[in-house]
């Protein structure tokens, strides 16, 4: 029974399949990072697209993206590794962005950075300080009063709170 044209061999350094297996072997391996460093391993091994998707419950044409993109770049990959300044650390980096997801096309934020910093700012005053009659802003309220003083054209309040809620996210991790 004929089943296609054999895969390409699927190539790794020594030192790209130490890296590799020692971050397997790391206790917060992101699943994603998991996934996609098996499949990399076991078409090193010899094992097909059909053996991996198999033992590894996905979807085949999962395995054979990730083996085309491992392919497509590796030459890339042992260039850089040849390289003088690169260590482990930036070689493991590189690898790990070679196996991300690519970002996805999507509208541009209309709001710019500046407009959220105003907005930020807009909400640690007291509305009281500009004759609106409330204790604390609510979502609302700080939206239309945005709109108003032309701060941001147009925002939805539920992207109000978006916008504070990454602001208070990101001042907690400093």
């Amino acid at each position: 029974m004929n089943r296609g044209k054999a895969l390409p061999k699927l190539e790794l350094s020594t030192r790209q399949h130490q890296l590799l297996s020692a971050y397997l072997n790391k206790r917060t391996v992101p699943k994603h990072y998991e996934q996609r460093i098996h499949i990399i391993l076991r078409a090193f091994d010899g094992w097909s697209n059909r053996k991996i998707h198999l033992e590894y419950t996905l979807h085949v044409m999962t395995v054979s993206k990730w083996r085309n993109r491992w392919l497509a770049h590796y030459k890339d990959l042992c260039a850089y590794e040849l390289e003088e300044k690169t260590t482990g650390a930036l070689l493991l980096s590189k690898m790990l962005s070679l196996l991300s997801d690519q970002a996805r096309p999507g509208t541009p934020s209309r709001i710019s950075l500046s407009e959220k910093e105003s907005l930020v700012a807009l909400a640690c005053k007291k509305p009281e300080d500009f004759g609106i009659p409330l204790s604390h802003w609510n979502r609302e309220e700080l939206a239309k009063f945005a709109m108003k003083m032309g701060i941001v054209q147009q925002i939805s309040p539920r992207y109000v709170s978006k916008i504070l809620k990454k602001a208070g996210d990101s001042s907690s991790q400093k």
